[in-house]
């Protein structure tokens, strides 16, 4: 399985945005309130906890560097940064062969984020026999 989504996160590892930059209103959806009920660093208890359940980053998984896919619709919140995401589960993680965030100026007509797409390997054929015959149909008596 994949997950596809708006996290209003961003990964586990991603640099913290400067969110004082764009209005509270706008980073508020992505940030703990201090006790002071202020805006503080993102709220990463959703990403942590896929990740506790087996969901993997393509992006870490290959080892790359996140690319943005918000932060470039208005003026009000010009702050690139990471909060959709594709997660493989763990049974898919090692079929993830390629990621990439689709940002060219057409495609950011189209939303106000940037799509992400995961590419998965087939898997591989084994051509060595199983361990143990499988059966088929029922059994006689």
């Amino acid at each position: 399985m994949v997950l596809l989504g708006d996290l209003n996160t961003i990964g586990p590892r991603d640099p913290e945005p400067d969110w004082p930059r764009i209005p509270a209103n706008l980073r508020s959806r992505h940030c703990r309130l201090t006790p002071t009920g202020a805006c503080g660093e993102t709220d990463r208890r959703a990403i942590h906890l896929l990740g506790n359940a087996g969901f993997r980053d393509p992006y870490d998984l290959l080892d790359q560097e996140p690319q943005r896919t918000a932060g470039y619709w208005s003026d009000e919140e010009l702050l690139d940064h990471r909060s959709d995401f594709a997660l493989a589960n763990q049974n898919l993680a090692r079929r993830v062969a390629r990621v990439v965030t689709h940002d060219t100026a057409s495609v950011r007509t189209l939303s106000d984020h940037l799509p992400v797409e995961v590419h998965l390997a087939a898997p591989v054929k084994s051509t060595e026999a199983p361990d143990t015959p499988r059966r088929r149909g029922r059994r006689r008596a």
